[in-house]
């Protein structure tokens, strides 16, 4: 289906398990029918490579990552990624929407990990028993971290982290953490090599 459509389609996805690693390299909208019963089964994951996707719908689980974005103002809502090594991760991109997803036992990073990339907005996520909540890195600034509810995260639920490449330091700067709820984790928010960030009325 993503093969055959064209930029501005919508393709919506019937109920079923779909066992394939789909590329989104055009700027369509993929709703799935029904979110738990609409399930991708990954092995690489989902990719998103192009601006302006929307990924809506989906249960997807059993890969090395869930959801990889390499684009910007891509929304990504209302899906559930479960028994993966990565969640939801942001390469260089920017503007996107990371909204009321579910992530439920990411085993090897972040369940939403963003590294290189600004001015996105992560709100309204329920993180459960995954080895680290949310990760801003290595140069990922000016992003918004609202109202997600974090719990029974190994290690740390909320982390700030900036990364020295000589001969520079690439820095997470100026980020909002608010109105978060962190509950039985290793430790609620980190910060290392970064400035200027707002951390406020958090729970």
């Amino acid at each position: 289906a993503v093969a055959k459509a064209n930029d501005g389609d919508t393709i919506f996805v019937k109920k079923g398990t779909y066992v394939e690693n789909p590329v989104i390299n055009k700027a369509i909208s993929l709703i799935g029918e029904d979110r738990d019963a609409t399930v991708i089964d990954v092995t690489a994951g989902l990719k998103v490579e192009r601006d302006n996707v929307t990924i809506t719908g989906f249960t997807i689980y059993d890969g090395w990552q869930g959801i990889t974005i390499r684009a910007n103002y891509c929304n990504i809502s209302g899906n559930k990624i479960t028994n993966a090594q990565y969640g939801i991760v942001l390469l260089s991109s920017e503007n996107n929407s990371i909204t009321g997803n579910i992530l439920q036992s990411i085993g090897l990073s972040a369940a939403i990990q963003l590294s290189y990339s600004n001015n996105n907005l992560v709100n309204n996520n329920y993180i459960d028993s995954c080895t680290e909540g949310i990760q801003l890195r290595a140069g990922s600034s000016n992003n918004m971290v609202t109202g997600n509810m974090i719990i029974d995260c190994q290690d740390v639920a909320i982390r700030l982290l900036g990364e020295y490449s000589p001969p520079r330091w690439y820095e997470a700067n100026d980020n909002t953490i608010m109105g978060n709820s962190i509950s039985n984790s290793g430790c609620g928010t980190t910060v290392y090599g970064s400035n200027r960030n707002i951390i406020s009325k958090n729970n």
